[in-house]
């Protein structure tokens, strides 16, 4: 058991990759070391330092390793095990149950991600009322323009799509014969106020 040398009393948990890679086991769990936390840099200091590392360019930058070192290099790296192999759970990915419903960003599912384009499309069609609203009626568009007011049940009959021209013969037919019957009321209760 390998304690930390900061006096924390704590235990240092040795990685298999610093086995593995044969490095040597830290003195200090990460950030018990405070010999660097102390040490403030001037200006000054800073500003050294960034011109110290300008320009600097790997040595292996545009060189093109030959045939020859690559097959060596490969051949050197054959039958060494990975770490992991043949462990489960030492890995966790990142999102692991923060998908769907447990996400942050969740905000509702597809209705919800969906209604900006539907909204979209809804604000490219007119408004022009042909006939008068009335409770329980909703509006129809026989055209990009034009709105006739039918009930809510022959407008749900058949799925229609005004910017297709999918089944829009069918409703619009429904809705023509809806208007014409509030014509035909409306002249109705005209002509018996006349007489009357």
């Amino acid at each position: 058991m390998v304690l930390c040398k900061c006096g924390c009393g704590k235990e240092i948990i040795i990685k298999p990759y610093i086995i593995y890679a044969n490095k040597s086991i830290p003195k200090y769990i990460r950030g018990h070391n405070n010999r660097n936390t102390t040490r403030t840099l001037t200006s000054e200091h800073i500003y050294n330092l960034k011109i110290s590392h300008m320009g600097k360019i790997s040595p292996t930058r545009g060189k093109k390793m030959s045939d020859e070192f690559c097959k060596k290099n490969s051949e050197s790296h054959k039958g060494q095990i990975p770490w992991n192999k043949g462990k489960k759970g030492l890995q966790i990915a990142w999102n692991k149950g923060k998908c769907g419903k447990n996400s942050p960003t969740w905000k509702g599912g597809s209705k919800l991600a969906n209604s900006k384009s539907i909204n979209k499309r809804n604000r490219e069609l007119g408004f022009n009322p042909i006939n008068e609203y009335y409770i329980n009626l909703e509006g129809h568009h026989v055209n990009k323009t034009d709105i006739i007011y039918i009930p809510k049940e022959w407008n749900h009959i058949v799925y229609h799509n005004v910017h297709t021209g999918k089944n829009m013969f069918i409703v619009n037919s429904y809705a023509y014969f809806f208007m014409l019957q509030q014509n035909i009321q409306k002249l109705h209760s005209y002509f018996s106020e006349m007489k009357g």
